[in-house]
């Protein structure tokens, strides 16, 4: 077959089949328009996110299911304050600085 040939068939089976070919080209368009948007609004999203923490000063977190001084088992270990080489109570916040 010929390329004319065959692009001749191509045209005469969407002629055919209006409807089909019309539907196929509109899911077609809204699947394409469907990943763009989802894939702009989590960039938005993540750019909304980092300037929102980045008064914090560093771009490295880690986040952590339990906090520090509780074991996965529930046990409350006492924290140790590195500034004097005491226990601080488990209650009881404080913040150190140097």
């Amino acid at each position: 077959m010929l390329f004319g040939e065959i692009i001749k068939m191509a045209w005469a089976s969407l002629g055919a089949n209006k409807l089909r070919s019309a539907l196929t080209m509109l899911g077609i368009t809204i699947g394409v328009f469907s990943v763009i948007s989802v894939m702009t609004a989590v960039g938005a999203l993540q750019y909304s996110i980092e300037n929102g923490i980045s008064f914090l000063g560093s771009n490295i977190f880690q986040f952590a299911k339990y906090p520090a001084n509780v074991s996965a088992s529930g046990d409350v270990q006492e924290k140790l304050n590195f500034a004097t080489g005491t226990t601080l109570p488990t209650k009881k916040r404080c913040i150190i600085t140097d």
